[in-house]
């Protein structure tokens, strides 16, 4: 048997995921879902080049050939596809930290309003901030539902709020909300949770508050929202968020990055999937800008 190694993937399945059974239950132009036969994460296999998400393994695309009902299983570093003629990958290397807790030495919270105020921010960020309207009406009341459960989860986190109970009326409210198989909801809920760590990790905002947060993302029931939308909600828990994400929030606060940097990887972000990026966007962009005019520490 000879494995095939792969060297770009989520540093969690050397970590936490030993052992996996699954099939590839989507398949779109650059991943393949695979979703656990019992208990376990969504994995996904992604096409070289494309940004890693939280249990993801960048493959031989072409070699796996990923289509639905394929068979996976992993044992530690080992992961066989298929049935009939298996492909055989090898995790190589220590992986890729998809964790927001290391904001290093030139990164902080005082940068925040300079790098905001250049940002040039897609229509549908702006209407979720209250800086804009939506072209359709149907989607304008959604939208402003959202935006005012954004504002009083941005402001229970600026004022230090410990506990779940204030924030488990707003989270129960944002999860799930709207189309798709992650509501805008849930991906303000994203961008707020990783914006969250980062500034927890950097001493800006308390633990309590972060784990008030956490905890009502946790206790959501399951049918609170999509299959996906539960699965990245659980991997905001846990301290998992997507490279895209992960790498403008980086920037944002990166004392050494210039402007262009940043919005580069806002539009990258912002790109993300049909209106998921921008969703992300400005949950990050509105927790930012909190703590831009100053916040409880």
């Amino acid at each position: 048997m000879t494995e095939l190694p792969v060297h770009r993937f989520d540093r969690q399945l050397v970590e936490h995921v030993r052992d996996y059974t699954g099939r590839v239950e989507h398949v779109y132009p650059e991943i393949a879902v695979i979703v656990p036969a019992d208990r376990g994460p969504l994995l996904a296999f992604l096409h070289s080049g494309r940004a890693l998400v939280p249990c993801g393994i960048e493959v031989p695309w072409e070699t796996v050939r990923p289509r639905p009902g394929l068979f996976v299983t992993k044992q530690g570093r080992s992961i066989r596809v298929g049935d009939r003629s298996p492909v055989f990958l090898g995790l190589a290397g220590d992986g890729q930290s998809l964790r927001p807790d290391a904001p290093g030495t030139d990164w902080g919270a005082g940068i925040l309003k300079e790098r905001l105020a250049a940002l040039r921010l897609p229509y549908r960020t702006r209407a979720l901030l209250g800086r804009g309207e939506c072209e359709s009406c149907l989607e304008g009341r959604m939208i402003a539902a959202a935006g005012t459960e954004l504002r009083r989860l941005v402001g229970c986190l600026r004022d230090g709020a410990t506990g779940s109970e204030p924030y488990r009326d707003i989270v129960g409210k944002l999860a799930g909300l709207g189309p798709g198989s992650t509501p805008t909801g849930d991906d303000l809920l994203l961008g707020v949770c990783a914006l969250a760590w980062r500034l927890c990790s950097a001493g800006l905002l308390s633990p309590e508050s972060l784990d008030g947060f956490r905890t009502c993302l946790d206790e959501l029931p399951p049918d609170a929202t999509t299959r996906t939308g539960r699965e990245i909600l659980a991997q905001a828990v846990r301290g998992a968020f997507l490279e895209t994400l992960l790498r403008f929030i980086d920037a944002l606060g990166d004392k050494t990055a210039d402007d262009r940097s940043v919005a580069m990887e806002a539009g990258r972000l912002g790109r993300i999937g049909g209106r998921s990026g921008c969703d992300m966007l400005a949950g990050v962009v509105s927790l930012a800008g909190a703590y831009a005019k100053g916040a409880q520490t």
